[in-house]
């Protein structure tokens, strides 16, 4: 056996563990006539089911491979059992072509709950301890209970159990902030107010919203709100969790992840999707007339369990919903998990399932369940139109001293649009707008929807009031700056002291929702400097009616223009600290006031005006307003396809970047709540999928006999398709919704496909009728022809002639795709095949896709294709310690004494493995450790059967067995990676490794002389150095991983001048080199005794300091 696997298996410390959530609570019983007739097609799919059902019976009982290998600590499970729910019972009954009556229904009920009487029972008798907490009889005959993890396994020998799941924790992740499309916006954006125009406003429509509750006392949602149930409470209350609750429960405001105590997703979902006129700022849902049904399946800091949000879709079918709404989702994409599986019950049961796809995104397989769902509808976000403001700011230099600014040109004649990107006078040679907007300056991704806990990777974007760093808002692309504009003579009357004026223009990052900023900024100000905008910069000065100057860095943009507020300022002007301008929107909100932003070179031109003591006053003029077209993909909305089935997803995109919609004010438990700015701004596909969810409320109001089949074909046959050179089928679907092109089409395209998924622990192969076509994964050995199905049904009578064109967006070399009929008269229905032929020998790892058209001359619509080549099976699927959207290098956590923290490394495999080695490289010494191969020790090493497709974590608190001293040792700082070589069941030897990452203890030495003399006109300057472990990690990530790393804009370096009584004479910034040297002048400070504080910052949050006397 190798020194390797010797010191690893003697190492006690390193154990898996898999993460599973504690208790809830249980539902009442509901109990409603659910009536729908199936189409043919939809017949062939219950036979299917119904097939699938009884294999899945006569087979062995299935267990989670999660629950495998358990102590006896308690863990909670979800329980399927033999007996049909109820969706099934009306499958079966539709089948044979009778009603479903309520009686039949309370039969399957009863049932349902016998069964489950008798498996608690066998509970009891076999002295399994337990606590019963949730009961399922619709999509689902299922219990959900606690009991020691080393009792799962006795559930399989229980008659009736047909599977085990773990009964996994969600949660809503940090949001971050974004530009400002909104509500009242992308309602006409998407159609809406046609559709309400033709009489549809989605009256008496049940619309379920499965989330965190709701805020009914909010104006906009009083009417709108029927009722519901609270599956964390237990009760028939789900009204938010409150802040007077956080204030009694002891618990701290926000927990690890930012998240607050109090909750507000569901209310701004709901007012999405249904929220009457009130207020003062337009907010209308996109189907106002429709009855909102609140499950809070997520309670404080947003947290639930699976068998909350199981509780909610059964519920929801109980209580005859029409549509329900799920914005959560868990970072497993798994079309057969068990949510995933209840949401395809709750489409053939009748009840129309909206789910978020997460956002987790750009990358593949970012998709979470239950939107990898094959049935249900799944939604990306994209982005709406948005508002860019630019205006000429106006800076009066005063008399005193002899400095001024540089000679620059005058503003010419602004034909251009400049928030487009194009400067005057110069060709417009740069990217669109768009591009940029829907860059995210880092990941943070991510409302996320919502996340399992085990992987916190799909993060919801946050609203301003949520802590967002700087490098959470939206970048955009830069205005044209006549920061190359003005300085001249003063010849107005209205610059008191003024003897040179210069104009910038300048991008407004953020201003208030309530007032518009040319209303607000009409007068001519005081500008005074307030460093970083910590609220020391503002003690001890008056701000008060006058324009703070701040530079970027340390803290976030919404700290700085807060404190600002706070301090009286009626504006900011922040500048940046790195070349160039900022390029960052902030958006409107409540909390702003109106904050410009300005390159470095022009900001510290400025900043040298006040520093040498001239009165600087600034006046703003000629705003100017320009809309971007939206219709791009947020970068955070997570991609197809979904594992093993390779399905297209998301099924369709909607607006959901910075929507305005309803939030709590929580008058339940504050009478005297304020409603009047209850609303706020919130980013991610929780807000797209609402937008599709109302829209569905206005199609079924319209066409009560439609299937949710015949929705979901409706709204992928009429979506429009977004720039498909930027966007693939897994980043946008069949397009992004048209509600007026979907009210009333012409005809459904519908594909009969089938789809093949596991539950219950079987293969099940199902009918599926949707609006994309999936060829599946071709090898290089196959030579294959497939032909799908696709059917053209006229709808209202319609019919004529059409035209096919097969439109393919990315293409393989000898592959092609082909419809039988490239013309047809519709008359009723029309059968087209659409045929791949794939030869042999394509290697490459790649895929043919594209669109499928039928155009009958008015009207086209759209089928997405995809065939898949060569999608490795087999292997490391990944291993990671931290998602992908995080920043290069991501920093190893540390404890709040400085210690190392826990770091979780999670993996996952194609295929089963036998054995897994997971190792430490370290990226600045690859030639290093005992095999003089860079892996100097292991932090797991076992044989262990791994099973495919399933999640595993490793709690890692930093510590690792050394192959040269074969002792356990903390890692020390540096750069590594965590690296995992596998065997597989097949024999063979599979390898991954994670992206690197710092181990940083150790704060930055300054080095700076000692002694300091400020002359008589002179400036003193500071010249000194730096030693930092970014400086050596630089080079390592270049050569080893082509990733760049800039050490000097990582360090935050500040400085205090400060007078013998220890009061601040100067402060500001420096910038420290590549070589880690900086060079300090510091002008305009008299002849006199000063100590210079020097301190520079990592990105860890620790600081080195000096002082210089």
């Amino acid at each position: 056996m190798s020194k390797r696997l010797i010191s690893t298996l003697l190492s006690v410390l390193m154990v898996f563990s898999i993460i599973l959530p504690a208790a809830g609570a249980a539902p009442a019983d509901s109990v409603v006539q659910l009536e729908n007739m199936p189409s043919k097609a939809e017949a062939k799919q219950w036979r299917e089911i119904l097939a699938g059902r009884e294999e899945k019976l006569a087979a062995d009982p299935f267990m989670d491979a999660r629950l495998e290998g358990l102590g006896g600590e308690n863990t909670r499970v979800i329980v399927e059992l033999s007996n049909k729910p109820v969706a099934v019972a009306q499958g079966e009954s539709t089948l044979s072509g009778k009603s479903f009556t309520s009686t039949m229904e309370t039969k399957a009920v009863t049932q349902v709950e016998q069964q489950q009487q008798s498996f608690v029972h066998s509970l009891t008798q076999k002295k399994i301890k337990h606590e019963v907490l949730e009961n399922y009889a619709y999509v689902l005959n299922g219990v959900a209970i606690e009991i020691k993890g080393n009792q799962v396994g006795q559930l399989l020998r229980i008659p009736g159990v047909v599977s085990v799941y773990p009964d996994l924790e969600y949660t809503i992740a940090p949001e971050t902030d974004e530009v400002n499309p909104y509500m009242k916006d992308t309602a006409p954006f998407i159609g809406a107010p046609e559709v309400w125009d033709l009489g549809y406003k989605g009256n008496g429509i049940k619309v379920g919203v499965i989330d965190t509750g709701i805020d009914y006392e909010h104006p906009n949602l009083q009417e709108a709100y029927m009722g519901g149930w609270d599956f964390v409470g237990n009760d028939n209350d789900p009204y938010e969790a409150t802040y007077q609750e956080w204030k009694l429960s002891g618990q701290p405001e926000f927990n690890d992840t930012g998240s607050a105590y109090y909750t507000s997703h569901g209310t701004h979902v709901a007012g999405t999707i249904a929220a009457r006129e009130a207020g003062d700022y337009g907010i209308v849902g996109i189907a106002p007339e429709a009855d909102i049904y609140a499950y809070r399946v997520l309670g404080p800091y947003g947290s639930g369990q699976t068998s909350w949000v199981l509780g909610g879709i059964d519920r929801s079918v109980a209580d005859g919903m029409d549509v329900i709404n799920l914005s959560l989702g868990n970072a497993a994409n798994d079309p057969s998990y068990i949510t995933s599986v209840a949401l395809n019950n709750a489409m053939l049961s009748g009840v129309t399932a909206v789910v978020a796809s997460g956002n987790s995104g750009p990358n593949r397989y970012t998709l979470g369940s239950p939107g990898a769902s094959a049935m249900a509808i799944t939604v990306g976000n994209s982005t709406g139109p948005s508002q860019l403001i630019t205006a000429n700011t106006h800076f009066w230099i005063g008399e005193e001293g002899e400095a001024t600014l540089p000679e620059q040109q005058p503003v010419p004649e602004i034909e251009q649009s400049p928030e487009l990107g194009t400067a005057p006078g110069t060709e417009d040679n740069t990217a669109s707008v768009e591009d940029s907007l829907v860059n995210e300056a880092a990941a943070a991704g991510s409302e996320q929807d919502v996340t399992v806990v085990e992987t916190p990777v799909d993060a919801e974007v946050s609203n301003l009031d949520e802590g967002a760093t700087e490098d959470d808002a939206q970048t955009v692309a830069p205005s044209a700056p006549v920061e190359e504009s003005v300085i001249t003579p003063m010849e107005t009357q209205q610059a008191p002291r003024a003897v040179t004026e210069s104009v910038y223009r300048l991008d407004l990052m953020g201003w208030s929702l309530s007032a518009d900023p040319e209303t607000v900024l009409t007068e001519q100000y005081e500008l005074q400097y307030a460093a970083l905008g910590k609220p020391a910069d503002f003690e001890g000065k008056d701000y008060t009616g006058k324009v703070a100057l701040v530079q970027r860095g340390e803290l976030a943009f919404v700290e700085k223009i807060a404190n600002a507020k706070a301090a009286g300022a009626v504006a900011v002007i922040v500048y940046n600290n790195i070349p160039g301008p900022i390029g960052v929107s902030l958006g409107d909100n409540f909390e702003l006031i109106p904050t410009l932003s300005m390159s470095k070179e022009d900001g510290e031109v400025i900043k040298a005006e006040l520093d040498a003591g001239q009165a600087v006053e600034v006046s703003f003029s000629d705003f100017e307003r320009d809309q971007t077209p939206g219709d791009e993909m947020n970068p955070s909305s997570s991609r197809g396809p979904a594992k093993v089935t390779l399905d297209i997803k998301p099924d369709i995109v909607a607006p959901g970047t910075n929507i305005l919609s309803t939030i709590p004010a929580y008058g339940k438990d504050e009478p005297d709540a304020d409603y009047t700015q209850a609303y706020d701004r919130k980013s991610g596909t929780s807000m797209a999928t609402p937008h599709v969810a109302g829209l569905i409320a206005l199609l079924i109001e319209k066409h009560p006999d439609w299937t949710p089949f015949d929705i979901k074909v409706a709204l992928m046959n009429n979506g429009k398709v977004l720039d498909t050179t930027k966007f693939d089928v897994f980043d946008q679907g069949a397009g992004r919704i048209q509600a007026v092109r979907t009210i009333d089409p012409a005809a459904f395209v519908k594909v009969m496909d089938v789809t093949e998924y596991t539950e219950s622990g079987s293969v099940v192969e199902k009918e599926n009728i949707t609006g994309s076509i999936n060829y599946g994964n071709f090898l290089s050995t196959d030579e294959k022809t497939i032909t799908k199905t696709i059917k053209v049904e006229a709808l209202n009578g319609s019919g004529g002639d059409y035209t096919v064109h097969v439109n393919p967006t990315r293409t393989v070399a000898g592959v092609s795709v082909a419809v039988d009929k490239s013309s047809f008269t519709l008359n009723g229905e029309e059968e087209l095949a659409v045929t791949i032929t794939v030869p042999r020998g394509v290697t490459a790892v790649t895929e043919a896709q594209g669109y499928i058209e039928l155009s009958n001359g008015t009207d086209t619509f759209t089928v997405p294709y995809v065939a898949h080549f060569n999608v490795t099976l087999s292997g490391v699927k990944y291993i990671e310690t931290v998602k992908g959207t995080e920043k290069n290098p991501f920093h190893y956590p540390l404890k709040a004494d400085g210690t190392l923290d826990t770091l979780n490394v999670a993996m996952e495999f194609y295929n089963p493995m036998t054995f897994a080695l997971i190792e430490i490289y370290d990226g600045l010494n690859p030639e290093g450790g005992y095999y003089q191969d860079g892996y100097i020790g292991s932090i797991f090493g076992n044989y262990y059967n791994f099973n495919a497709n399933a999640r595993y974590n490793l709690a890692w608190g930093g510590q690792y067995a050394d192959y040269t001293t074969d002792e356990v040792t903390e890692i020390p700082d540096g750069l590594y990676t965590v690296d995992i070589t596998t065997i597989g069941a097949d024999g063979k030897t599979y390898k991954e490794d994670t992206s690197p990452f710092l181990v940083k203890k150790t704060a930055p030495a300054v080095t700076a002389p000692e002694a300091l003399e400020f002359k008589q006109d002179e400036s003193a300057v500071i010249n000194g150095s730096v030693e930092d472990l970014y400086f050596r990690v630089a080079p390592a990530l270049a050569s080893g991983w082509n990733i760049e790393f800039d050490p000097s804009a990582s360090l935050e370096a500040t400085y205090v001048v400060k007078n013998e009584d220890g009061s601040i004479q100067k402060e500001g910034v420096f910038e420290v080199k590549p070589d880690g040297s900086f060079s300090l002048p510091l002008e305009g400070i008299e002849v006199g005794k000063y100590v210079v504080e020097l301190r520079v910052k990592d990105q860890q949050g620790l600081s080195g300091t000096a002082n210089t006397a």
